[in-house]
């Protein structure tokens, strides 16, 4: 039973680690693109 919850919760860190920056480099880019979009 512990194993479990230990791997849940690396699951879990593991998931929000790569997330996290995934959707503020996502975020960026399409501030970014936008951006561009609107000078032109």
């Amino acid at each position: 039973m512990e194993s479990m919850e230990i791997s849940l919760i690396g699951l879990i860190g593991t998931a929000l680690v790569v997330i996290i920056p995934t959707a503020f480099l996502l975020i960026l880019y399409i501030q970014t693109a936008s951006r561009q979009e609107a000078e032109e």
